[in-house]
């Protein structure tokens, strides 16, 4: 198994430049820093291994191959990031796009784990990522070459009408699941079945204590990002009730 050394910070700038607005892409940059510089140094772990998951990647070995410094990094601040960001973004989109189709969030409770389905296929907090092929592949009449760097968009095949009959309608009765939104084979995420359980408690919660639950006449803001999709602001409105101290 051949191992490549990515350096998180310089990688997360360049995509960030690429494909965001220069203002956020220092924002991710400055963000990447502050989470490795929080992050316990990798040499203090050699030397002084702990039961956590960093001390148990620097053991890990395969085959006489091990993860370098930079990688080991990098997947501590994967597993951060996938821990946090995705699933409140998950359920940002999932409550407003439920928001926007009453008729939907009316049928959530009798369909909880179908509407959970539905909302990572429908607007997923991951529309692309990206991976490094380690051979060469021949795709629709193109090559791509080992170590080319591949960007597959995930949101595109959920909306994939091959697959899912009348894809840009949201039915929180769909079946069967064959969503990507969690990608697939060994690169399914590892949080998939913890993400989905938060979703469901959370969702379940909010319809049932504010039924009422509605959109505020202001727009909502996204997060100017491609690799995450997320809002930076959902504003709602409900009616208050008061609780009698009898």
């Amino acid at each position: 198994m051949k191992t490549i050394a990515i350096v998180p910070g310089a990688l997360a700038l360049a995509i960030a430049q690429l494909l965001s607005t220069p203002a956020h892409a220092q924002e991710v940059a400055q963000a990447d820093q502050n989470t490795t510089t929080e992050l316990p140094k990798v040499e203090v772990r050699e030397r002084r291994p702990q039961d956590d998951l960093m001390s148990l990647m620097l053991r890990a070995e395969h085959e006489g191959d091990r993860l370098t410094h930079d990688e080991v990094v990098a997947n501590c601040v994967l597993l951060l990031f996938a821990g946090h960001e995705t699933t409140t973004n998950l359920l940002g989109n999932g409550l407003f796009h439920l928001l926007r189709h009453p008729a939907q969030a009316t049928l959530l409770r009798a369909h909880l784990h179908g509407a959970v389905e539905e909302l990572l296929r429908y607007d997923g907090p991951v529309p692309a990522t990206v991976k490094i092929a380690t051979e060469d592949v021949a795709w629709h009449g193109r090559t791509i070459r080992r170590g080319d760097m591949v960007m597959p968009f995930m949101a595109s095949a959920n909306r994939d009408p091959r697959q899912f009959p009348d894809p840009d309608t949201l039915d929180v009765r769909r079946a069967p699941e064959r969503h990507v939104a969690f990608a697939a084979g060994m690169h399914f995420c590892l949080g998939a079945w913890l993400a989905r359980l938060e979703a469901r408690i959370v969702l379940d919660a909010v319809f049932r204590r504010l039924p009422e639950l509605s959109l505020a006449p202001a727009e909502p803001r996204w997060k100017p990002m491609i690799f995450l999709r997320g809002l930076e602001s959902l504003p709602i409105a409900w009616t208050r009730i008061e609780r009698s101290d009898a």
